[in-house]
């Protein structure tokens, strides 16, 4: 199963090594262990997408963040997306839907650099 079968719109944490090999490997189920942060609807997406927040990211780690696209923020430029979401936050950006969006990242981040683990941006 891809990725954008189970978490279409949103971003995805590894919380264990098994859940990154099964997320890697697409072998994921159920029982992977990992936190999502979810972009509900397709307004929520198009309000984010204004924003610039994606290109930013993909502009400052050398990613590709796109619609329709999966991309792995490897763990060393997490802290980098961190830092975007933050500045996106700070700036009220994303009309009704930004604030909880970059709330949500900058916890999912900080997951993530805790234990040194990529994240993934399902689009």
């Amino acid at each position: 199963m891809q990725l954008s079968e189970k978490y279409r719109r949103g971003v995805v944490i590894p919380l264990t090594d098994a859940a990154v090999m099964d997320l890697d490997r697409e072998t994921f189920d159920e029982t992977t262990r990992v936190h999502v942060v979810e972009i509900v609807s397709q307004c929520e997406f198009d309000d984010l997408w204004k924003t610039g927040f994606f290109e930013a990211v993909n502009e400052q780690t050398g990613c590709l963040v796109d619609d329709y696209e999966e991309e792995v923020i490897p763990p060393d430029m997490v802290s980098t997306v961190r830092k975007i979401a933050e500045s996106y936050l700070r700036s009220g950006a994303g009309g009704v839907a930004g604030p909880g969006f970059f709330t949500a990242l900058v916890g999912a981040c900080t997951l993530a650099e805790r234990d040194a683990r990529p994240m993934y941006f399902v689009l």
